[in-house]
């Protein structure tokens, strides 16, 4: 490969399983992030499945 220079090249020359583990980190942190903002959000909204709180 000419640009090998892209991918997350290493001295054995398979880079092919470094890409996909970096991918693989990359999406799991970004699912973990909009969990976690998902969460931050539902906290401001009342469920919809429950009536409203009738204080």
């Amino acid at each position: 490969l000419i640009h090998n220079n892209c991918f997350a090249y290493n001295p054995d020359g398979h880079w092919i399983r470094p890409l996909a583990e970096q991918l693989v980190e990359a999406i799991q942190a970004k699912l973990k992030f909009m969990r976690f903002w998902l969460q931050e959000v539902e906290k401001h909204i009342p469920p919809a499945s429950s009536p409203p709180a009738t204080g």
